[in-house]
């Protein structure tokens, strides 16, 4: 049988170097931090969604709030990510950077025209 800790190691590497990837360059201190705490709660989240389908009971109110957690660090490095890419990008992308931004800071921009 594996072990499992071995296994949700290589798992949290794998994701945080996916996060790291994205973003791209050498990462700042606050920026591997955040790479740390969204590769946390992505393993975790897929560990939960993992225990559903085996059939085992998991903690709803944790699995919702971990969801949420989970979207705006996601959201956080999205938005590192767009923040480095190089200068003169389209419309579209500072949209994206924008929203994601505001996604990250929970706030919510009801002025845009879709």
């Amino acid at each position: 049988m594996p072990d499992g800790r071995r296994s949700a190691a290589r798992r949290y590497r794998a994701i945080a170097e996916g996060f790291e990837a994205e973003i791209g360059g050498e990462l700042l201190p606050s920026e591997r931090a955040l790479v740390e705490t969204a590769a946390t709660l992505t393993l975790r989240a897929e560990r939960l969604r993992a225990d559903i389908v085996a059939g085992e009971s998991v903690d709803d109110d944790l699995l919702i709030r971990l969801a949420s957690t989970s979207r705006r660090a996601l959201a956080a490095v999205s938005a590192k990510a767009i923040e480095r890419k190089p200068a003169g990008g389209s419309a579209f992308q500072e949209y994206l950077a924008k929203h994601a931004a505001q996604a990250a800071a929970g706030v919510s921009d009801d002025t845009d025209e879709d």
